[in-house]
C-alpha cells in the first residue's frame, strides 16, 4: 500500500503497519457502501413498478365489462374474471402504464379463446380495436415508438398520472 518492503512475520501478515491495513479498509467499505446505494435505487425502481403495475391493473375495474362481449354481442360469453390487457405490450415503457393502452376484457377474450387478445393479435388490433376505438388506437400507433428511459421520477409520475385520472 505504502510502497515499503517488508518481511511477513507469518502467512497472515499482509501489510506492514496499521495505517496501510486500515487504508485497504477504508477503499473496500467505500465500494461496498457504493453497491448498497446501487442495490436501494433498483430496489426502490422495481418496487415502484411494482406500485405503478397494481394502480394501471386495478384503476377503474370497478364496474367494468369485457369491451369485446360489450361490443360484439355475438361472442358475449359469461365470464367470472376480469383482465386488464395491455394493448402495446408491457415492454414498452412508454406506454406500460398509460390508461388509454389498456382495455378490460373476460379471461376468455384475454388468453382463453381462439379469438382472444393473445391468441389473435392481428384480429383483436385490426378487427376490434382499430375499429371500435380508432382515436385510441391512432394515439397508441404515435406513441409506441418512442423509447422512454424509465428512472424512479418518471414511474412516480405515471403512478400520480394514474392518480389524477382515475378520480
Amino acid at each position: 500500500m505504502c510502497g515499503k518492503e517488508f518481511e511477513p512475520r507469518t502467512s497472515l501478515n499482509r501489510y506492514c503497519s496499521y495505517d496501510c491495513s486500515y487504508k485497504i479498509q477504508k477503499k473496500s467499505i467505500k465500494k461496498y457502501q457504493k453497491k448498497v446505494k446501487t442495490k436501494k435505487a433498483v430496489t426502490k425502481l422495481s418496487s415502484l413498478k411494482k406500485k405503478a403495475d397494481n394502480i394501471w391493473k386495478s384503476v377503474g375495474k370497478e364496474g367494468a365489462v369485457c369491451e369485446v362481449c360489450k361490443r360484439m354481442p355475438e361472442h358475449k360469453v359469461k365470464y367470472k374474471q376480469l383482465h386488464a390487457h395491455h394493448i402495446v405490450g408491457r415492454k414498452n415503457m412508454t406506454l406500460r402504464w398509460d390508461l388509454r393502452n389498456r382495455i378490460w376484457l373476460c379471461a376468455y377474450h384475454h388468453t382463453l379463446g381462439p379469438i382472444s387478445a393473445h391468441n389473435s393479435p392481428r384480429w383483436f388490433m385490426e378487427e376490434f380495436f382499430k375499429v371500435n376505438y380508432p382515436d385510441d388506437y391512432n394515439y397508441l400507433i404515435k406513441h409506441e415508438t418512442k423509447i422512454t428511459k424509465v428512472t424512479a421520477d418518471y414511474v412516480t409520475r405515471c403512478i400520480l398520472r394514474m392518480g389524477d385520472e382515475s378520480t
